[in-house]
């Protein structure tokens, strides 16, 4: 079967594959430009990857910590990636991870100025794109649960002086009110519920506010995003499908193979899991097309065909709780030090979502993103028997390690920090408190300057662009990098995105000769 999307001659047409965060805007980028769209996602709605349950951070400032911190990141990170050594990873893993080592090597000590150009222009972009596409969309902040600032919470000075420093130069940088170093008396007179028990308790040492940062939930705006775009008349979103292949085999035309029928779970927050839903067997179908754009995450990397994507996954937890009475924080609070890394999120009066973990993992074979596996997150739906909660894990990991061990000490950690009411924990009878409900573990796709590759691919035959790769920050970048590629595909290339974002950065050449923008 074969369908054709183009609609009337003079009308451009796209396929996005992908429908998270960073698809669906990329989408309605596009659909705003006169671009007739069609979005291609594997699970039954948007937002079930790493955009369902994030820390829901829209903190352009942070982006100076990828200027600062990425060795020690990663140094921090290897003993948790390879506990016993490469024994228990297939060969393919260890040369994709030595592909990205190197690249990270390549660009960890190269051009800081470069890289600090780049983050400061991401940064305005960022704030701009994203209040942009919320007046279009006609999306407010109650709508997302949008809250003012970012409250980042240091356990030891040290850490404080190395975070706090460069985030203050930053701002001034990129063009917004300048963060507020707070000593505890300070903190604990203007946050009383977020700081006082961590100063009373020794855990922290100090905090910095930042004005200008804002939190919301990243899968409401996602849905927003979506029925925006869908109101425009231009989008159409296919559901249930997979991608299989990405080609094209005659001039002007590219042609996006997919299969319809398979069915993977989306909003998986009920108490109950659903019902599966058994895949109809359905023939290819090929979708011609202009342009395709590649936002898929993870799976992005199995879509190109003429070069390897430095993509690996950085797993991360989060809990969501609800039936809060007591102790709620008053602004959103990332816990970072040498003894925390925990982010509280408030989505609400009485529910909140805590998060933490960052762990490079590479997939085993088991989970290898091939094509037919589209999501970065293939998950599995398992009812724990001893807490009323579904457990949302990776089929590799097994349901104790992925949901129990991190998730619970993540709920402990926020009840020593914060004067929340004793909770059920995951394992536990239920008792006084709030309650668990809902909690995941997903995989951020990380590149190894950790920015995003974001452009058009030009050793594709056809044009095929990617915008994927935004690790941590993709509710953060996800405006500014669509309205980059459909700025692009809109102006047939008069306005390429920069290179300093550009695939090519990655082509193997550029370990010997990396390239440097003019």
């Amino acid at each position: 079967m074969e369908s054709d999307f183009q609609g009337d001659e003079h009308r451009q047409h796209a396929v996005v594959i992908g429908a998270g965060v960073v698809g669906v805007c990329t989408a309605y980028a596009l659909a705003l430009r006169g671009i007739r769209v069609t979005v291609v996602e594997s699970a039954s709605e948007e937002a079930c990857g790493c955009s369902f349950a994030n820390a829901g951070r829209f903190c352009p400032t942070r982006l100076v910590a990828t200027t600062t911190q990425p060795a020690k990141s990663f140094r921090e990170s290897f003993d948790s990636l390879f506990p016993s050594g490469f024994g228990n990873y297939t060969f393919t893993d260890r040369l994709k991870f030595v592909h990205w080592g190197l690249f990270f090597m390549r660009y960890s000590d190269d051009s800081t100025f470069r890289r600090q150009r780049a983050m400061q222009n991401l940064a305005r972009r960022a704030i701009l794109s994203t209040e942009n596409t919320m007046i279009a969309a006609g999306i407010t902040g109650p709508d997302i649960d949008r809250k003012e600032g970012n409250l980042w919470v240091y356990s030891d000075k040290e850490c404080m002086l190395a975070d706090s420093l460069p985030k203050h130069v930053f701002a001034a940088q990129i063009g917004v009110r300048a963060p507020e170093l707070m000593s505890r008396a300070e903190s604990t007179l203007r946050f009383p519920n977020s700081m006082t028990r961590g100063i009373e308790t020794g855990a922290f040492v100090g905090c910095t506010y930042v004005p200008d940062d804002w939190t919301a939930d990243a899968r409401k705006f996602t849905a927003a995003i979506r029925a925006a775009a869908e109101k425009t008349g231009l989008v159409n979103f296919m559901f249930n499908t997979t991608v299989l292949r990405v080609y094209s085999s005659r001039a002007n035309s590219t042609e996006v193979l997919v299969r319809q029928g398979t069915t993977r779970y989306g909003r998986p927050i009920t108490v109950e899991p659903p019902e599966p839903t058994e895949p109809t067997s359905q023939a290819p179908e090929v979708l011609s097309t202009d342009t395709v754009v590649i936002c898929g995450g993870l799976a992005s990397t199995a879509l190109v065909n003429s070069m390897q994507l430095p993509i690996i996954p950085m797993r991360g937890c989060s809990v969501e709780i609800d039936g809060i009475t007591s102790g709620m924080p008053e602004v959103a609070m990332s816990m970072e030090g040498s003894s925390n890394f925990l982010q509280a999120t408030p989505l609400s009066e009485s529910r909140m979502r805590l998060t933490g973990y960052a762990e490079f993992t590479p997939l085993p074979s088991s989970m290898d993103l091939a094509p037919e596996t589209l999501c970065a997150t293939d998950a599995t739906e398992q009812q724990d028997v001893t807490c009323s909660f579904v457990t949302r894990a990776p089929k590799h990991a097994s349901t104790h390690d992925a949901t129990t061990d991190r998730h619970n000490t993540l709920l402990k950690g926020a009840m020593r920090v914060l004067p929340l009411q004793q909770g059920t924990l995951a394992g536990e009878s239920n008792t006084s408190g709030f309650v668990v409900s809902n909690v995941w573990t997903g995989y951020r796709p990380m590149t190894p300057d950790m920015l995003p590759i974001v452009g058009r691919i030009r050793s594709e035959r056809g044009k095929v662009y990617v915008n994927a790769g935004h690790g941590t920050m993709g509710w953060t970048l996800a405006a500014a990098t669509a309205d980059m590629i459909a700025d692009d595909v809109a102006s047939n290339g008069e306005t390429p995105v920069c290179k300093d974002l550009a695939p090519e950065r990655f082509e193997l050449h550029r370990l010997l000769f990396p390239f440097r923008t003019s």
